[in-house]
C-alpha cells in the first residue's frame, strides 16, 4: 500500500507505521528517503525515529542529507530502542561531529550520558573543562540525576580544574544529589579565592549529610561578617544527618568555646527548632556573658512555647535593659504565636496583677502587642489602681492600642480616674478613636464625646473632642457644642461642630453631576459597591449640597472595588452658592483606592464642587464622597 499511495495518503500511512513501530516496514521506508519531496522526508525520518532499532540507524545513513536536524533528530530517538553500545557509538559519534547543528549535538551528549553511565562522569568532565556553555549546561543536569555513588566524589574532587562559573554550576548540582561523597571537595572549594565559589561550596554543604567537619566549618565561617557568613549560617540551619542535632547543642553549651562561635551554635538551635534545647537556653540566663544571655533569648523567641513563659517572664523582670528588651520582644513573639486571643494573654496578665510596680512596668508593653479584650482589661485595671506610674504606663498603653477595641476601657478610665494625668491621657487615647469614622457608632460617639466633654478638661483636650463632634448628628450633641460657644477659647471649634452637626442632621447630600446626574447620588448612599461614574476628561464635575455652610477640612473619594478608576487631576471649590464655585481651593491628584485631598485652614462652605481638569483612560468612578 505503501509503494503506491500518493499525497497526503502516503503521508498518514508513513505516520501509522512510525506510530505502530512496524520494523518490517524499515526497508520500505528507507527507499523514500531519496524522494525529492522534502515533506516526505522529513515524515519517514520521523517515522523511522519512532520505530527505532539498528535497522532503522542504518536506513538513516542512507539519508541525502544525513546531517540536517531532522534526520539527526530520528537518529537520536532510534538509538534509545538499541543496545548500550550501539547507543553509545552512535550518540558519541553525533556528539563529536563538528559539522553537525551544536543543538543536535548537545542532545546527543544527553544521550551518550544516558546510554554508558560507566563513561559518563569522564564525558561530563570532558565537557565541562570545554568552551561550550551549551555541553556545559546538558553536562551539569545530568549530574543532579546520574546514579552511582562515585560520581559526586569523582567531580567534586575536580571543582578547581573548572571555570568559577563552571563551578558554582556544578556544585549546585552536587548539593542537589544529597550524595555525602561531594563532602570533601567542596571543603576544599570553600577556600577558593573567588568568593561567587565559596558561596556556591558554602550552599552546597548545607544540602549534604552533616558531618562533624562540615558542621565545624559552616559554625566557623559564621562568626564573620557579610554574605559568607549569612551563607554559612543559612546552611548550619539546613544541615542533616546522625549526631548533627547533639552536636549544635554540644557546641553552645561548650564552656570552652570562643563566645561568638557558641552565639553561632545557639542561633543554629533555633534555626534548626531543637526545641530539646530550650532548658538549656533558659538556663543561660545565670551566664555571665551578655551576648550570650542575649542570643539565647532571641533563639527562645522563636522555639519557645507557652510552658516557657513563666521562666522568660521572670528573666525579664529580674535582667537589665537590654535584656529586658530582648525578653519582652520574645514574649510577645510566643504568645501571638497562640491562636486564641481570649486566653493566650492569661499568663502575662496574671503575672502583671500579682507582680511588683517594677515588674508590672516592665511588663505592661507586652499589653499592647498582644492586644485582645483580656489585655485591654488588665490595662484598664491598672490604669485606675493606686500607683501613679503604673496607672501611667497602663493608660499609655491603651492609648496606643492597635485597634479601637480600647476604647470602651480608655473612656470608663477617663471617667473615673482621680488622677489628673491619666484622666487626660485616657482622654486623649479616647478621643483618637472616636475620630474614627469606623471606630464607634454614631450614638456612642456622642455618648462618649459628651460625656468627656463634662469632665474637668484643659482647653486643649476640649478642642480635639469639639473637633470629633464634627462627625455627629444628634441634637444631644449639638445642644453640647452650643454650651462651648460662650467660651472665647472654644467658640471658633465650638461653631465648627455646630455647623457640621447640623449639616449632618439634615442627611446625605444632595449630589448633581455633569454626566449620569441621576446616579450621583450613589456617592453619598453608604456603600461602596454602587458608584457614580463619568468619564475622565476636563470639565466633568461632582457637586455636593451639604445643606448647610459647615467646615470642610479633608476630603476622600472612595473608589471601592474599583481600584483603578480614580481621577486624573481635579480642582476643589467651596462655596454657599452653587452658581458661583469662586476660586479654586486645592488641586490635586487622584489616586488608586481612594483620593484623598486636604483643603486650606479655615474652609467652609455649603457647596463641594469636583472638577475634573486631567484626561486619563478609563472612567472617574466615585464610590462615596466622604467629608470630614
Amino acid at each position: 500500500a505503501l509503494s503506491k499511495a500518493v499525497g497526503r495518503a502516503r503521508l498518514g500511512l508513513i505516520d501509522s507505521i512510525g506510530t505502530r513501530r512496524i520494523e518490517s516496514a524499515v526497508p520500505a521506508l528507507e527507499s523514500l528517503l531519496a524522494s525529492a519531496d522534502h515533506t516526505t522526508v522529513t515524515a519517514v525520518a520521523e517515522a523511522l525515529g519512532r520505530i527505532g532499532g539498528t535497522a532503522a540507524l542504518k536506513a538513516l545513513d542512507q539519508a541525502k542529507d544525513p546531517l540536517t536536524p531532522v534526520v539527526l533528530n530520528a537518529r537520536l530517538s532510534a538509538l534509545t530502542k538499541t543496545d548500550a553500545a550501539t547507543a553509545t557509538k552512535t550518540a558519541g559519534d553525533l556528539y563529536r561531529n563538528t559539522a553537525a547543528p551544536l543543538a543536535q549535538r548537545s542532545a546527543a551528549l544527553r544521550s551518550l550520558i544516558a546510554a554508558n553511565p560507566s563513561g559518563a562522569v569522564e564525558e561530563i568532565h570532558a565537557a565541562l573543562t570545554g568552551p561550550e556553555p551549551k555541553f556545559q549546561a546538558v553536562a551539569i543536569e545530568a549530574v543532579a540525576t546520574l546514579p552511582g555513588p562515585v560520581v559526586s566524589a569523582s567531580l567534586a574532587s575536580r571543582l578547581s580544574g573548572y571555570a568559577p562559573a563552571v563551578q558554582v554550576s556544578l556544585m549546585a548540582a552536587l548539593g542537589s544529589r544529597g550524595d555525602g561523597g561531594a563532602v570533601r571537595g567542596l571543603l576544599q572549594a570553600s577556600e577558593s579565592d573567588q568568593e561567587t565559589v565559596r558561596l556556591a561550596a558554602i550552599d552546597a554543604l548545607g544540602r549534604l549529610p552533616g558531618t562533624p567537619a562540615v558542621a565545624q566549618k559552616l559554625a566557623a565561617l559564621a562568626t564573620g561578617n557579610g554574605d559568607e557568613a549569612q551563607a554559612a549560617a543559612a546552611s548550619l540551619a539546613r544541615l542533616r544527618g546522625m549526631g548533627m542535632d547533639d552536636l549544635v547543642a554540644n557546641g553552645a553549651a561548650t564552656t570552652a568555646g570562643e563566645d561568638n562561635l557558641r552565639s553561632v551554635y545557639i542561633q543554629a538551635l533555633a534555626a534548626r527548632n531543637q526545641t530539646a534545647a530550650i532548658p538549656f537556653l533558659l538556663g543561660l540566663r545565670e551566664s555571665p556573658v551578655e551576648a550570650l544571655r542575649l542570643e539565647a533569648l532571641d533563639a527562645l523567641r522563636v522555639i519557645a512555647g507557652p510552658r516557657d513563659e513563666d521562666a522568660i517572664i521572670a528573666w525579664a523582670v529580674a535582667a537589665g535593659k537590654a535584656e529586658q528588651t530582648r525578653a519582652v520582644r520574645a514574649l510577645i513573639t510566643i504568645i501571638l504565636r497562640q491562636d486564641d486571643p481570649a486566653t493566650r494573654a492569661a499568663t502575662v496578665t496574671a503575672a502583671i496583677k500579682t507582680g511588683s510596680a517594677a515588674a508590672r512596668l516592665t511588663l505592661m508593653p507586652v499589653l499592647s502587642r498582644i492586644a485582645g479584650p483580656v489585655s485591654a482589661a488588665c490595662a484598664g485595671e491598672l490604669a485606675l489602681g493606686a500607683d501613679p506610674a503604673v496607672a501611667t504606663a497602663a493608660t499609655n498603653e491603651l492609648a496606643r492600642w492597635p485597634d479601637a477595641s480600647a476604647l470602651t476601657v480608655l473612656f470608663d478610665v477617663a471617667v473615673h480616674s482621680q488622677a489628673e494625668s491619666v484622666r487626660a491621657a485616657a482622654v486623649g487615647g479616647a478621643t483618637h478613636y472616636l475620630g474614627q469614622r469606623a471606630a464607634a457608632t454614631p450614638a456612642l460617639r456622642s455618648t462618649h464625646v459628651r460625656a468627656l466633654l463634662a469632665l474637668p478638661l484643659d482647653v486643649k483636650a476640649q478642642l480635639a473632642l469639639l473637633d470629633v463632634m464634627n462627625l455627629c448628628s444628634d441634637q444631644a450633641a449639638l445642644d453640647t457644642a452650643r454650651t462651648f460657644l460662650a467660651n472665647p477659647a472654644t467658640a471658633a471649634a465650638a461653631q465648627d461642630a455646630v455647623d457640621a452637626i447640623l449639616s449632618n442632621e439634615a442627611g446625605a447630600p444632595a449630589f448633581t453631576a455633569s454626566t449620569a446626574s441621576e446616579t450621583a447620588s450613589r456617592a453619598g448612599d453608604g456603600r461602596l459597591k454602587t458608584y457614580w461614574m463619568a468619564p475622565i476628561v476636563p470639565g466633568e464635575w461632582l457637586r455636593a449640597d451639604l445643606h448647610h455652610a459647615r467646615p470642610i477640612r479633608k476630603i476622600i473619594l472612595e473608589h471601592g472595588n474599583r481600584e483603578w478608576d480614580f481621577p486624573a487631576n481635579i480642582d476643589v471649590f467651596v462655596s454657599d452658592d452653587p452658581d458661583q464655585p469662586g476660586a479654586v481651593r486645592v488641586q490635586a491628584e487622584g489616586t488608586r483606592y481612594r483620593t484623598e485631598v486636604t483643603l486650606p485652614e479655615g474652609t467652609r462652605g455649603r457647596y463641594l464642587l469636583i472638577r475634573q481638569t486631567g484626561t486619563r483612560s478609563g472612567p472617574w468612578a466615585v464610590a462615596e464622597l466622604i467629608v470630614d
